[in-house]
């Protein structure tokens, strides 16, 4: 059931993405579209990790195995999140304004996810 959470918010965030993308399309340029499409893919990517990470042991005798899972795979994301910020702003010209409202509405995505459960 966990893993299927984990498909749901993905395939919910892929949905935000797409949004965000053509949102940026109609009101702005090429450049803001870039500039979600390299949001996206810094919510996603992370998320990915946490789940692959988090969900790899299952039952109640795994119980503190799973517990610092949780707290590896969050630490993980944080840590995989930061990574990617700094390679895109070292690297990248992006639209500030697009990557981080796009970024913002694709993590509040997850807030949408325990709405429809």
């Amino acid at each position: 059931m966990t893993e299927k959470i984990v498909q749901k918010l993905l395939i919910l965030q892929t949905l935000f993405v797409v949004g965000m993308v053509i949102i940026c399309a109609i009101f702005s340029g090429r450049q803001a579209v870039y500039s979600a499409i390299l949001a996206g893919f810094c919510c996603m990517l992370p998320t990915f990790v946490f789940g692959c990470i988090a969900f790899r042991k299952k039952g109640a005798r795994a119980a503190q195995g799973i517990m610092r899972d949780f707290y590896r795979a969050e630490a993980c994301k944080w840590i995989v999140t930061m990574i990617l910020m700094i390679g895109i702003f070292g690297c990248v010209s992006v639209m500030a304004a697009a990557f981080f409202i796009t970024f913002s509405v694709i993590q509040l995505s997850s807030l949408v996810l325990l709405f429809i459960l």
